[in-house]
């Protein structure tokens, strides 16, 4: 039995509703999986066989949007109740136990975060109890530097300047989709990522390499021929055509162009259990992960430019925007995929330390050879010379005993 509509409640209600909630969401698919998650959460509370649909979505049958105006309201009411949050989604993942545990592990976010929207923190060991079984995970791996130019070589000029940017920052495709030209200092390589573009709504800043600077010029003096290309020959391309946007498409049409050069490249190799591709646009934050440090800067420098919360609570409040760059650009040769790493005046000494080394050795050897050239020579040409040594060692050797 659908519970009664609930009136309204007045706008100055502590509660939150789950439009208001998901319109903080930056990222479209991570508001549609969570609200996905919160509508199936109350639809079982409530005991709702079938979510309801608005009637006057222009989409047909199943594919109608859910009633958010009913949703909303049910959304308040839960929370007006005196209820055992914990036990409630702990039942309601259990119910769900035949579903895969990707979604399950949305849908507990989903609704964690709404709950969390409101003030209800559950226990991080009742959060560890509510176990969602995930599904196999990918083995997926970083791409090295071989395989990065293979893949721009297939790609166009969009994706080209894309892979460069997330190789050499460690931004989220997420966020570069929504990063605009105001965003970029292309003449310092500094990214402002906005807060409201970000995962956890918190601004950073990260830069990007001497690469990355050079194809994004070129590619924002082409942006304005490429978007009236694409419209001219009405392509399909998902576009959106903003030429404040550094990258005017969706993020559905991002990975559709990535996984076509992927395969071009002959790269296309799929995870046996999962059927993903092993590399992936997430493998690029990675390649910046592993790399960047190898080059000598702090992890809590590239967790900061990283975005990843814990370090931006606590080391970015210490690391200056110059210390960011600072660290960055001594260590930005290793995300270089085109140039040739420099060798500095420490390197090209001790290089030129083993080189004279290596010549006095190689010095020593050729007079070596010479002598014995010269006494085979010898030999040679006096045979009676050598019988003469051979018979005089011998008789040496008898008188002290030897033989």
């Amino acid at each position: 039995m659908e519970p009664r509509m609930v009136p309204k409640l007045k706008p100055k209600s502590k509660w939150k509703s789950i439009t208001k909630i998901m319109r903080q969401c930056s990222a479209e698919n991570t508001a549609r999986s969570y609200r996905t998650g919160i509508i199936k959460f109350l639809d079982y509370i409530y005991g709702i066989e079938e979510t309801r649909r608005d009637g006057n979505s222009p989409q047909g049958g199943g594919n109608r949007s859910p009633d958010m105006e009913f949703y909303d309201a049910l959304a308040l009411q839960y929370l007006e109740e005196d209820r055992d949050h914990a036990d409630d989604l702990t039942d309601f993942i259990a119910e769900h136990r035949d579903a895969a545990g990707k979604s399950k592990a949305a849908w507990k976010a989903g609704v964690m975060c709404w709950f969390e929207a409101n003030k209800i923190y559950l226990h991080p060991q009742e959060s560890r109890r509510i176990r969602v079984n995930a599904r196999a995970r990918t083995q997926d791996r970083i791409p090295t530097r071989e395989e990065l130019r293979a893949i721009m070589e297939h790609s166009d000029f969009q994706t080209r300047a894309l892979i460069m940017l997330l190789s050499s920052s460690g931004m989220r495709a997420g966020e570069a989709v929504h990063l605009k030209w105001s965003d970029i200092d292309l003449d310092r390589g500094m990214i402002r990522v906005r807060a409201e573009i970000t995962k956890g709504k918190v601004p950073r800043i990260t830069f990007v390499s001497l690469e990355a600077m050079e194809i994004l010029r070129g590619w924002k003096d082409y942006q304005p021929t490429y978007i009236e290309e694409k419209r001219d020959y009405n392509t399909g391309c998902d576009i959106k055509g903003d030429p404040d946007l550094v990258f005017p498409c969706t993020y559905s049409n991002v990975l559709k162009k990535f996984r076509r050069a992927l395969i071009r490249a002959g790269l296309g190799e799929q995870d046996g259990s999962t059927g993903r591709y092993t590399i992936h646009l997430h493998a690029l934050r990675k390649f910046y992960r592993t790399r960047l440090p190898a080059g000598g800067a702090s992890v809590d420098a590239v967790e900061s430019m990283m975005g990843h919360m814990g370090y931006l609570a606590d080391s970015y409040v210490r690391l200056t925007v110059d210390d960011l760059e600072r660290a960055y650009r001594q260590a930005e040769p290793e995300l270089w995929v085109y140039k040739t790493k420099p060798i500095n005046e420490g390197e090209l000494k001790h290089l030129e330390s083993e080189n004279r080394e290596l010549r006095g050795e190689l010095a020593d050897i050729q007079q070596q050879i010479a002598m014995m050239n010269a006494m085979q020579a010898d030999v040679a040409a006096h045979p009676e010379v050598l019988q003469t040594l051979i018979d005089k060692r011998i008789r040496e050797m008898k008188e002290s005993g030897e033989i």
